[in-house]
This record gives C-alpha cells, structure tokens and sequence, in this order.
C-alpha cells in the first residue's frame, strides 16, 4: 500500500509506504511509519526516523581506493579500512 503522498511500493508483500516522498522496494512486511522521505530496501523494517534509507545488509561494490576528487559524504577503502570523506 502506498497511501503517503508521492510514495511508492515497487513490489513485495505486506508493505506499507504511509508517510510522504517515502518509498519501498520490495521485500516484505516493511513500514515507513510516519516518516517522511524514509526509504526501504529489504524486508521486516520499521523506519524511525525521516530522510533515511534502511537496509537490512548492505554491500558496496567498486569502492574507490583514494578520497581525492570525492564529494563530502562519500566512501572510500583506505587499504582495508572505509573511511568517508
């Protein structure tokens, strides 16, 4: 169900997209609650806060080796270890 104004569900069972700009990508059983703006990828996720993405795991492919040329907020892979600029 995507009842926020101007959010979405793109799939998945049992979501529910309730708070506006807030937006599910499949999985199942999640909730925006009434965070605005909160995003989902995964499944059984309550958001608690607004402007957020939640995940249940997370994979970064082709992490940059060096934080030149990065904007603020990025992340990059100092010989093993993530750091963000």
């Amino acid at each position: 169900t995507a009842s926020g104004y101007c959010s979405t569900v793109s799939g998945g069972y049992s979501n529910t997209a309730s708070s506006a700009y807030s937006a599910i990508l499949g999985g199942q059983n999640n909730n925006t609650s009434t965070f605005d703006k909160a995003m989902i990828v995964g499944s059984e996720i309550m958001a608690n806060r607004t402007n957020t993405t939640f995940v249940n795991n997370l994979s970064i492919m082709n992490i940059p080796p060096a934080s030149m040329g990065l904007p603020p907020g990025s992340v990059w892979n100092d010989n093993g270890t993530l750091k963000i600029v």
